[in-house]
């Protein structure tokens, strides 16, 4: 997760709270957002192994709907990427 816009502490407050179990950088310069093209937030981004980007949505997404579970299995297929 990459978060824009908030300050390390507000994110750190967040993080702890909500318990993640995952890293989130935070992009205080707004130069991820400049290289993906943010138009939104939320905003989600799928990169592949080599980092190329597979996928990106604006807002909430369910991981496990048809369509995202679509997107995997391409990948997974694909085990070049």
């Amino acid at each position: 997760m990459i978060d824009a816009g908030e300050s390390a502490g507000t994110v750190r407050s967040v993080v702890r709270s909500q318990k993640y179990s995952f890293q989130v950088l935070l992009d205080l310069d707004g130069i991820i957002n400049q290289r993906y093209h943010v138009l939104g937030h939320p905003m989600k981004f799928l990169l592949d192994k080599k980092g190329d980007l597979v996928f990106s949505a604006i807002g909430f997404r369910e991981w496990d709907a048809p369509e995202m579970l679509e997107v995997f299995e391409k990948m997974i297929q694909e085990p070049d990427r």
